[in-house]
């Protein structure tokens, strides 16, 4: 409710989502150090003079307007291919190292209810994770009148780092949302093994409904909502900083979790398993002294620090212009900048080349083209045939 003082700004952002789109544009191409004697990409440029930003959507219903988070609290409304962004609000957020503005997911059916959900850490008060819906209200003429904000989740952060961010619904239309282990190193308090915490978790929530004192319902086949020993919400456990993860045809998780000191991973996360953290490490162990490998479940892929030092996911390719890329997890490294794609039906990895930018997401268009965001330099590109 807070955010009404931004009404009449809103009021203009109705005029650009109604504007016709733009025809042309000038791009800047990145070709990459690429080894990948199959096929060849390129980065096209499609947008800059961003400030550190950490997620992109396509505007459900709008082809060409992006919604774009910085991790400083500002959300802006862009359009392709002109390149032209326009604030929209800004949210007061915890910013420095990985707090901020993380991520944004459109309800399902948000061209009836016109709500979507934020993962962030508000300005004030102690540390912590906010999940709050937010729903726009217009008038009779689907004009913006007032923005309106309602509290889902509040988790405790007691560091600065692994807030994990993620937030996706599936297509069994209920609310994933990543947390990671709470920070330090090593997660010194064992929260992704600890069952009462919802920290180092995939949780799963019904966004649609309330139950007793929540803000939501557990869904039914949660795999923990009957023991009374445990948090309801936790989808699957065992996981240090999930930032980013994605959906396959079949509902199956795909998540890319950022390592410690060795390795970096992707997972096929499924309900009610634990995959791990801190006693295992991608698919060696981590606790020299507990550490028993056949007790967890291991990740699809593995690359080690000689690689890359920060795993970022991630959407599944359904595009056409790349037709060897359908149906593959494309991920990158924040810190390497290299690209690879993942078959999820026989764990093959085709590495798509190298360039100098550091990724913190991954977008994917209307028509299932992929965009890679670039944090340092603040630019949006799209992923096409070399």
């Amino acid at each position: 409710m807070r955010h009404f003082l931004f009404c009449t700004l809103l009021v203009l952002i109705s005029i650009i989502l109604m504007a016709k789109d733009p025809t042309s544009s000038h791009h800047i191409l990145f070709k990459g150090d690429q080894k990948n004697k199959h096929f060849k990409i390129k980065l096209q440029k499609i947008l800059s003079g961003l400030n550190s930003p950490v997620d992109v959507h396509i505007v459900p219903g709008q082809t060409n307007k992006l919604i774009v988070l910085e991790q400083n609290g500002q959300i802006k409304l862009c359009q392709i291919p002109l390149g032209k962004c326009q604030d929209i609000f800004k949210i007061a957020v915890k910013n420095g190292s990985e707090l901020g503005l993380l991520s944004l997911a459109f309800h399902p059916r948000f061209s009836q209810n016109k709500k979507f959900y934020i993962n962030y850490n508000p300005a004030e008060g102690k540390r912590k994770t906010r999940i709050s819906e937010w729903r726009l209200h217009l008038d009779d003429k689907e004009k913006i009148k007032s923005l309106e904000e309602r509290v889902i989740l509040e988790i405790e952060q007691p560091y600065t780092n692994h807030n994990g961010g993620a937030l996706a619904f599936g297509l069994d239309h209920f609310l994933y949302i990543g947390m990671g282990d709470g920070g330090s190193a090593g997660d010194p308090n064992n929260y992704a093994q600890n069952l009462k915490s919802l920290l180092g978790k995939i949780l799963r929530i019904d966004v649609d409904k309330k139950e007793g004192h929540l803000f939501y319902e557990i869904p039914p086949d949660n795999p923990f909502i009957k023991n009374e020993n445990v948090k309801k919400e936790i989808f699957a456990y065992g996981l240090r900083n999930p930032w980013r993860f994605a959906f396959t045809d079949k509902n199956e998780l795909i998540v890319a979790d950022v390592g410690q000191d060795q390795f970096e991973e992707v997972s096929l996360v499924e309900k009610g398993k634990n995959y791990g953290w801190n006693v295992v490490e991608g698919n060696q162990c981590f606790k020299k002294d507990k550490c028993q490998l056949n007790l967890y479940t291991h990740p699809l892929f593995v690359y080690s620090h000689k690689e890359g030092q920060s795993i970022t996911g991630g959407h599944i390719y359904r595009g056409k212009k790349i037709p060897q890329l359908q149906n593959k997890f494309v991920f990158g490294d924040y810190v390497s900048g290299k690209i690879w794609a993942l078959d999820i039906s026989n764990k093959n990895v085709v590495s798509l080349g190298k360039w100098s930018i550091n990724i913190s997401t991954f977008g994917i268009a209307e028509d299932g083209e992929i965009m890679v965001v670039d944090y340092e330099k603040g630019a949006l590109y799209q992923i096409l045939p070399y």
